[in-house]
């Protein structure tokens, strides 16, 4: 019975390191697959293929690419350029290869255009069919976006810790590990306006009219408390990101916070006065309602913190 053992390197040479042991350790070549962004490798590969334009048609990818990448890599399964959505240009080998979609099996652009477009079911539908779970599947492909190489090799049983310890002497990322260095947080707050008041002089009481503009008339009507309307509603979303790598036993912490990330601005409170004390002819007055204090404009916050 085989097993997919699965890699991911944030070094195209590191891969190569691997790839190279593995075959020394007696993995057939038909059994290993990998697919990296290396821009510049691509980029070098895709001119590669623009030159060959001119060759006899039916030349193969590999035969193109073999030059570029040289050493054991070069005699893997089917080298050669693939364009993934989402993803853009990688180099692709082996069996992932053919199952992410179509590699430029002949040199020249209309190759290289067909392979544009037929990455049918993309880098995580190939890793789901191999039999990864999807969320494992989804850190893979995210880690190749970003830059890494990712190696896959089809083992016995038998093989499969061998397998493992190869990857992991090489470099192998243990996609758990560096997953928990991370940690992102959000809060979202939402809340309706405050109820608005007027405040001015009691009409009929003398005692309470002695207070000024402290009883719930204004104009000399009676305005119940919040009745005299709303503040607008105020939402905030707040974001933010914490890096506690792994080689410091979670004590060293690198974070950054933005709070209110979309700079809303609505008022928290108005001026409640309508009118001057003692004068009930002056209402309203014209501050009235006129905001005081409004939420908190966008911050960011940076933090490193260090537990000894």
């Amino acid at each position: 019975m085989t097993r997919t053992i699965i890699g991911l390197f944030d070094t195209f040479g590191e891969a190569q390191s691997a790839v190279e042991d593995l075959m020394r350790f007696g993995i057939a070549r038909d059994a290993i697959s990998l697919v990296s962004r290396d821009e510049q490798r691509s980029a070098e590969y895709e001119r590669e293929i623009g030159a060959a334009s001119g060759a006899a048609e039916g030349a193969g990818a590999g035969a193109v690419g073999g030059s570029l990448v040289g050493g054991a890599l070069g005699l893997l399964v089917g080298t050669g350029l693939l364009v993934i959505p989402g993803i853009g240009p990688v180099l692709a080998a082996g069996p992932l290869a053919g199952a992410i979609g179509t590699i430029t099996a002949a040199a020249g652009a209309t190759a290289l255009g067909a392979g544009i477009g037929a990455a049918a079911g993309g880098l995580l539908g190939g890793l789901m069919g191999a039999g990864v779970p999807e969320e494992d599947a989804r850190a893979y492909v995210e880690g190749v976006r970003r830059g890494g190489t990712l190696l896959t090799v089809n083992a016995a049983d038998v093989e499969a810790d061998d397998v493992r310890e190869i990857m992991l002497r090489n470099g192998a990322i243990d996609i758990g590990r560096r997953a928990d260095e991370w940690r992102a947080s959000g809060n979202v707050l939402w809340q309706t306006g405050r109820p608005i008041n007027c405040f001015g002089n009691h009409p009929t009481d003398a005692f309470a009219a002695e207070y000024g503009s402290e009883a719930f008339y204004c104009g000399g009507v009676l305005t119940p408390r919040g009745t005299a309307g709303r503040t607008r509603q105020m939402f905030s979303l707040d974001l933010g990101l914490q890096y506690r790598p792994n080689w410091a036993q979670d004590r060293l912490a690198i974070g950054v916070d933005v709070f209110n990330v979309l700079d809303n601005s609505a008022e928290l409170e108005v001026n409640e006065i309508g009118e001057f004390d003692f004068d009930p002819d002056s209402y309203p007055l014209s501050t009235w309602g006129v905001p005081t204090t409004f939420q908190a404009p966008r911050e960011v916050r940076f933090s490193v913190s260090y537990d000894f």
